[in-house]
Parts: C-alpha cells; structure tokens; sequence
C-alpha cells in the first residue's frame, strides 16, 4: 500500500498516506460491464460515509487498453466523486484474487483488509460492502 499512485489529475498519493480512513478500493476497468453496474453504488457509499472518516479509490487494472481520457470520461457519465487512478501491473497482481473484475476491498483504518468481494451483485454486493465498512468505522 506503499506505492505512489497519480490521480487522473496527476496528483501523487499514496494508499499508506490515508491510513487514518477506511477505505474502499474498487479495481476495475472501463469495459468491464460488472464495473459499470458497480460504479453508482461506490458514488453512493463515498457520499454517504465520506463526512465519517472513509473513501473511496478507484484503480483502474488496464492502463494499457484505458487512456486517462477514457477514465475522464467514464467519471463524468457516472458523475464519480472519489480519487480515481492507475493501478500498474505489479500492484494489481499484489490486491488481485485471480483475474475478475471489479474487486472491491474494506480497508480498516489499521490497514488491514476486512472485507474483499469479487464480482458485483446488485442486491448482495451493496450489502456486504455497507455490513464491511459499518464495521471498520466503529
């Protein structure tokens, strides 16, 4: 969780910098439909928990089929409001179980991870997520 990381505005971060918050990391793409079906629930979850303590990263898998306009792009038509960015090869393999995505991940303000779903299912996906970060934010 160490490694730098560049906003599609180019702003450096780092996932180890946010270590204070609970964290939900999102990897995804932008051709990938489950992604897609994902991305108003991630919206909705940085909306709501964002005033207590959590956010929400976005890191795209496929930075060599995604360009940065594609990710803008892709904010825009879901009106994103969290940190957006690249995750290189190493790092995805690192946080990845196998090769599906989105993966989506609760990370505890102690950085450990609590919760870590692959796939997206409407209705169980939102609840386990909700269930997840409820639990690291007490």
């Amino acid at each position: 969780l160490d490694a730098e990381l560049k906003t599609m505005e180019g702003k450096a971060f780092k996932l180890a910098d946010l270590k204070d918050k609970v964290l939900v990391i999102d990897l995804w793409a932008t051709w990938c439909g489950p992604c897609r079906s994902s991305t108003p629930e991630l919206v909705n979850l940085q909306k709501e928990y964002g005033p207590r303590g959590f956010e929400v990263i976005g890191l795209d898998i496929d930075p060599d089929s995604d360009t940065v306009e594609d990710v803008q792009a892709f904010a825009k038509e879901f009106n994103i409001n969290y940190k957006l960015a690249f995750a290189d090869r190493e790092m995805a393999i690192s946080l990845m179980r196998g090769g599906n995505i989105p993966q989506t991940m609760v990370v505890g303000r102690d950085g450990r991870i609590v919760e870590h779903l692959v796939g997206f299912h409407p209705v169980r996906t939102p609840e386990k997520l909700r269930a997840a970060i409820e639990q690291a934010l007490q």
